[in-house]
């Protein structure tokens, strides 16, 4: 029984290791001074996401932008979640198999065009503060890591980078250290039977890898905050925390207590900007 205790509160301490973030936020607020932060621009109404309208429109309203990076086939950062562009714009093969060239033909609904991640920062010019959300194309392939901080170096507003890829924060922790990095996470899916992937995600939703990434902050699923790993973040590290993605006024309501930032849509927070 003795064994049994001892091996249970070794698990736990290595849990608690494994799981901690940096400390260097720990007190203040990472965020820029905002509150609010506006989930791929602020779109809906005839505006497509994570487009320059979008953009401007966040600006405007004075929110902080979230926004998504990924590579083409010939290693240019465009602003685009999905790894196929096949649901707005109905190309089927994946992103990082198409060359700029062919993704700069696609229109999305609103005829607008996929972004360059560079005339994005061009247009923002540091009036708001950035959440660039890093998609990797397979976890641990940090050229995309590689690009966005050679697209950022120069930059000289305020911004973050996250990513639910540790490998991708860890390229920032070894190469841009003063660069706030936050690790997104989420509960497992559910699926059916084991698999190496399925423990990979649960290991990811658990924070196990936050040694990999040492993030500044966490970025959890609103609809996860229960879970035990949030709660111990919050209350025993307290780590800044922010939550993605709300897209109603009582889900406001549910997190705004506990959390340092919500990113959103459908521009629930009104128009006063979001300060902190």
């Amino acid at each position: 029984m003795a064994v049994f205790i001892a091996a249970a509160v070794c698990c736990v301490l290595l849990y608690f290791c494994f799981m901690m973030p940096s400390f260097r936020y720990r007190g203040t607020k990472p965020f820029c001074g905002k509150r609010y932060y506006a989930h791929r621009g602020l779109h809906g109404n005839g505006v497509c996401e994570n487009s320059m309208e979008a953009f401007r429109l966040a600006m405007e309203s004075g929110y902080g932008i979230e926004l998504d990076v990924r590579l083409t086939k010939d290693d240019r950062l465009i602003v685009f979640h999905d790894d196929t562009p096949e649901r707005l714009c109905g190309e089927k093969r994946c992103v990082r198999a198409i060359r700029l060239e062919e993704i700069q033909k696609l229109s999305l609904p609103d005829g607008q065009k996929i972004p360059l991640f560079g005339d994005v920062l061009s247009l923002v010019q540091g009036r708001v503060p950035l959440m660039v959300e890093i998609k990797s194309h397979k976890m641990g392939d940090t050229r995309v890591a590689a690009k966005t901080w050679e697209a950022l170096k120069e930059y000289q507003g305020e911004y973050m980078v996250q990513s639910f890829d540790p490998f991708q924060l860890r390229y920032f922790r070894k190469t841009a250290k003063h660069v706030v990095r936050g690790q997104l996470a989420r509960r497992c899916p559910k699926g059916n039977g084991f698999s190496v992937s399925r423990l990979v995600q649960m290991m990811a939703g658990n924070l196990m890898f936050n040694r990999l990434s040492v993030p500044d902050y966490v970025a959890y699923q609103h609809t996860d905050t229960q879970k035990s790993c949030y709660q111990i973040m919050r209350h025993v590290y307290r780590a800044p925390l922010a939550v993605w993605t709300v897209r109603s006024v009582q889900d406001v309501e549910k997190v705004k207590d506990i959390c340092d930032v919500i990113i959103f849509e459908n521009d629930l927070p009104g128009k006063e900007g979001g300060e902190g």
